[in-house]
């Protein structure tokens, strides 16, 4: 697919340094031969196949940083504006406007549907680019969409794209999980891969671990926070099973699947105090597949269809330590030779490559997304 000579600008009130989705989807609008610029608030430059344009505006003050972000935008216009979040949301509809340009709100998250508050005049500022102001709407699973549309009432059907990663090369296991983790060779290693932060049910995985055979090793790897260093440290040091779980600093995103290929299985956990956590759409499930990792993850409509559909690891109904070390178990009691051929199917089915397509009509309008 090639569309020559179009020029996209995506907006993002953060950082989308660290945001793979947004990499991953301007990434492929260079492939398909447009020209992309991302301009965000983020603390430094990137280099790579796009162009970025960090604005680093100080402050709290909303309307200082829809500013600062068409401010930055603003100069040669553009065919499609993207934007992430109610601020860069305003702000691509005064450059659409201004440009004639399409403008597709790709938000990622469930806005006011997080662990942490938003605030009244951001809520209906979504409220409203939701119903009179985007010509297209990307978000990442079918519940979510239903939200959009019936309760939000979106006027655009929303366009699914799915949180999939490429497969990438597929490395093979070089011990270097367990080395980072001074794991005996022989341990079977359990790996919960991400931010270390609340809302997560990581305190009844902790516990869980007493619960596991004696020969798995339960392995957080991910950035920590001060809720962990304040309240999970703690928590590990006190646990029967404070010799069987590890700690070690998260991985550059590159190898990330490498590093989970050391695992004997792959956990995904959220709490369910949240529609954002119960519709999830975690990139870590691909980060798993493409590692040739079963996956143990809560039973949430989202992501338990997609493991059981494709047989590629067990689901755990609430958040109950004993549930969620029994489906841990029912992993571990069958060898990685069981579970690699539906892995391998899965890997090269669930890909970003098999999104492209969807991404592609929702932010160009080639097959206009209909309004409501």
């Amino acid at each position: 697919m090639t569309s020559q000579g179009y020029r996209c600008v995506w907006l993002f009130d953060g950082d989308h340094v660290s945001h793979p989705f947004i990499r991953l989807a301007a990434g492929t609008m260079v492939t398909w031969g447009w020209s992309v610029v991302v301009v965000d608030r983020a603390l430094e430059q990137l280099s790579g196949p796009y162009e970025h344009r960090p604005t680093r505006p100080g402050g709290a003050d909303p309307l200082r940083r829809a500013w600062a972000l068409h401010a930055a935008a603003a100069g040669e216009p553009a065919d499609y504006v993207v934007a992430t979040l109610p601020i860069a949301g305003a702000a691509g509809w005064l450059l659409a406007k201004r440009w004639r340009a399409r403008l597709t709100y790709y938000p990622f998250e469930l806005l006011g549907e997080q662990p942490g508050p938003v605030s009244r005049p951001i809520r209906l500022l979504e409220q409203w680019l939701l119903r009179n102001a985007i010509d297209a709407l990307i978000t990442q699973n079918a519940e979510r969409a239903r939200v959009y549309r019936t309760e939000r009432r979106a006027r655009v059907v929303p366009a699914i794209v799915r949180n999939f990663k490429p497969p990438g090369m597929r490395a093979p296991d070089t011990g270097a999980l367990h080395a980072a983790c001074g794991a005996h060779p022989e341990e079977r290693l359990v790996l919960y891969e991400g931010a270390l932060v609340a809302g997560r049910w990581l305190d009844r995985l902790v516990d869980a671990a007493a619960l596991l055979p004696s020969e798995a090793r339960l392995v957080f790897m991910g950035p920590p926070t001060r809720w962990w260093n304040e309240t999970m440290l703690p928590r590990i040091a006190a646990s029967p099973a404070a010799n069987r779980i590890s700690v070690i600093p998260p991985v550059p995103h590159a190898d990330v699947a490498s590093m989970a290929a050391g695992a004997a299985c792959g956990v995904i956990i959220y709490d369910d105090s949240v529609r954002n956590n119960v519709y999830c759409e975690p990139g870590k499930l691909s980060d798993y597949l493409h590692a040739g990792v079963p996956v143990v993850a809560p039973d949430f409509p989202t992501v338990a269809p997609i493991i059981r559909d494709h047989h590629v690891g067990e689901c755990f109904a609430g958040g109950n330590p004993a549930a969620i070390a029994a489906a841990i178990g029912a992993v571990l009691s069958r060898p990685a030779s069981d579970w690699a051929p539906a892995l391998r199917a899965a890997s090269q089915k669930l890909t970003w490559e098999s999104q492209t397509d969807s991404l592609h009509a929702a932010i160009s309008g080639r097959d206009r997304v209909p309004t409501i």
